[in-house]
Parts: structure tokens; sequence; C-alpha cells
């Protein structure tokens, strides 16, 4: 006698099972919302340094002459310092490579400034043999020169309290007002380097 065949109807997965999986899929989307949003911001932050850099570097190139040393130098550290102070941001070959573009330019800064203090030197030496030879000429001769003392801080010492200032401001987080204080150094000095104990003192966000 034929006997009727019977089949074996398989579980269903319940309804909770889809719920679980779908609760999982939008938890797992929510969280990568923010890391994408981070990663953008990063990268978007490394594109504005990168083009800062660019364009204060090709500031510094067009300033590097006898009268505008100074300017170059200050265009050179508003290239170099966002690249200091955000240094969480770039692999060690991409600093590396703003280190070798800062320093081409500095070397040359350094000659132009070098130059420009030797003529300085013989101008004054110049100028004070003419003061010399117009008192010898005057009755009483030397007697009457004045020699005139002011009381104020030589530039050595200036730049060294400045450089406390800036490295207080890094410590603090306060980098617009740092780097202020880095623009009036090279200013006084253009051929100042800040080296890596200075750079230790930023504030890591």
């Amino acid at each position: 006698m034929a006997h009727a065949l019977q089949y074996y109807d398989a579980p269903r997965p319940r309804r909770w099972v889809w719920g679980v999986m779908f609760l999982a899929i939008v938890v797992s989307g929510v969280l990568k919302v923010p890391r994408y949003k981070a990663f953008k911001a990063r990268q978007e932050r490394r594109a504005a340094i990168r083009s800062q850099f660019e364009t204060q570097v090709a500031s510094a190139k067009a300033m590097l002459n006898p009268f505008q040393v100074n300017g170059a130098a200050i265009a050179l550290i508003r290239a170099e310092f966002p690249v200091h102070t955000e240094a969480n941001l770039f692999g060690r070959t991409e600093l590396d490579s703003f280190d070798r573009c800062v320093e081409a330019v500095r070397q040359e800064i350094d000659e132009l400034n070098a130059r420009n203090l030797e003529r300085r030197e013989i101008a004054k030496r110049e100028r004070e043999v003419t003061q010399k030879e117009l008192r010898e000429r005057e009755p009483g001769g030397d007697s009457e020169v004045i020699h005139s003392h002011v009381d104020v801080d030589t530039r050595e010492n200036v730049i060294a309290k400045l450089l406390i200032r800036a490295a207080l401001q890094l410590k603090s987080g306060n980098n617009l007002q740092a780097r202020g204080i880095c623009e009036q150094i090279v200013e006084l000095d253009p051929v100042h380097r800040f080296d890596e104990k200075f750079w230790a003192n930023v504030l890591v966000q």
C-alpha cells in the first residue's frame, strides 16, 4: 500500500531575529557617521595646512631680496607654524618634506641677512670715521662729545623674553597668540631657528 510522502517544514526565522538584525545594521551605520565626519575634517585640515604652507613659502621666495628679508622670514614662520602645531595630522615622510622646503628658503634668508649685516657694519664704520673727522675740526675736539647710553634691553634679551612668552602660549593651546610672538621674533632676527625644544611646548589636542 502506497504511503503519502511527508515533507519537513523548516522553521521560519522569528520576527525578533529580523528585528535584531535590522537594529544592528542601524547602529553600525550610526557609529560610522562620526568616524566619517572626523576623517573628513582631518583631510580638510590637512589640505588647508598644505595650501597655507605653499602660499606662504611662495610669498617668502618672492621677498628674497636685501630689502625684504624680514618679510620673507615672517612668511616662512607662517608657513611652518601649523605644520609643527598640528604635526599629528601628518606622517614622518610628509613632515620631513616640509622641513626640507623650509630649510632651503631659510638658507637663502641667512645669506641675504649676512650680506645686509656686512653692509650695515661698513656703513656704521664709515659714519664713525666721518663723525670723528667732523669733531676734530670743531673747536674743543672730542671734549664736547656726548655719549648716549639708553637703558633698554638688548635685542638678544628681548628675543629670549619673547621665546618664553611664545612657549607659554603654546603650552596653553593659544596657537594664534604664539604665532604672533614668533613673527615678532623673526622680525627682530630673520635667521632665528625655532628648535625642537621650543616646538615640544605644543599642546597636543
